[in-house]
């Protein structure tokens, strides 16, 4: 389906998130804005320290207690951002999922696979033990977890960081949802499993029809399996376009970093690969103008004194950027 055509099911408007520190005030996320359209996977990349996991975690409302939201998530007429506790949980776990980088910090360890797995069952369906079992069992199995009528009623700490994190999927499908946030969902994997996960969300995507936003660091994965990709850079989006144009069109200096960085498997290839120096910024003491001017090496004046906002780059493609291209040319 062309997703021009797609209604929204979840449209985010500059979305801040900031928190109080002994330093004063941080501001993590600094005005995002994205829509998520029905059956779409749309990726959120960048470095450590760019946004994009708190943006998330603002989104559904779990912000540590030191932090704050403003701006607006709206699910249907439902502000994410600004409803109240009750109102939430009737979303989350229902509408709304996420699953996590590190399932072992998420799953109880105190209690079996099969009683967390049938406890957004029973909260939100209101399904009783042997029916909710029967569904665990179910899930279980299209999560692909080996000899399920055993593992049901197994702990966390007996399975492997694989078996875990497809638990944490069984989880966050249970409700089967219109949409599920998969936050960095494959790092602590390795690199087999990572693609066992990778494969299974894609699938389950496909199979379950929801719209999935995946945050990653790792911009070749999210061309691999997502329809859009919006880049973060120190809390805001630089570029967001369709994966096929971003890779052949990559209009913003980072975003061409990021693919320069990516492995490819012809070694003989030739390729022009910018390299980024330095590190993130401090979000506590962000450079003045573009953000990224420290680490570019096509900075003009310009750049170190006005911040560039999102200007239309394309059919459905926008960036951030004061020479647009990223090759030096203004525009």
């Amino acid at each position: 389906m062309d997703r021009t055509e797609m209604t929204n099911v979840l449209a985010v408007r500059d979305l801040k998130v900031t928190f109080t520190t002994p330093d004063g005030d941080v501001q993590a996320v600094k005005g995002v804005s994205f829509d998520v359209k029905k059956g779409e996977t749309l990726a959120i990349v960048g470095e450590s320290g760019s946004g994009k996991s708190q943006t998330m975690m603002g989104i559904m409302g779990l912000l540590a207690s030191n932090g704050r939201v403003e701006g607006s998530a709206f699910y249907g007429a439902t502000d994410l951002a600004h409803a109240g506790l009750k109102e939430l949980n009737e979303v989350r776990g229902s509408k709304i999922t996420m699953i996590f980088q590190e399932p072992m910090t998420s799953l109880d360890p105190l209690y079996t696979i099969g009683k967390q797995i049938a406890e957004p069952l029973r909260y939100h369906r209101g399904m009783g033990k042997r029916q909710a079992r029967e569904r665990v069992l179910e899930l279980l199995n299209l999560v692909g977890i080996p000899d399920p009528n055993r593992r049901i009623d197994s702990y966390p700490h007996e399975l492997s960081g694989g078996q875990r994190q497809r638990v944490m999927i069984a989880m966050a499908l249970a409700n089967e949802p219109d949409v599920l946030i998969a936050d960095e969902p494959t790092t602590a994997l390795d690199a087999t499993v990572q693609i066992q996960i990778l494969l299974l969300l894609r699938e389950l995507q496909r199979e379950f029809g929801m719209s999935v936003i995946f945050v990653t660091h790792d911009i070749g994965v999210a061309i691999e399996i997502c329809d859009r990709v919006a880049v973060m850079y120190l809390g805001r989006i630089v570029e967001i376009a369709d994966k096929d144009e971003l890779f052949r069109n990559p209009r913003h200096p980072y975003t061409q970093a990021l693919l320069a960085s990516v492995p490819i498997a012809d070694p003989k290839a030739k390729r022009a690969a910018p390299l980024i120096d330095g590190d993130v910024p401090s979000p506590i003491n962000p450079p003045p103008g573009c953000a990224f001017h420290t680490r570019c090496r096509y900075a003009i004046d310009r750049c170190k004194t006005e911040r560039p906002a999102l200007q239309t780059a394309g059919a459905g493609h926008q960036v951030a950027c004061w020479l647009n291209d990223g090759t030096g040319r203004a525009e």
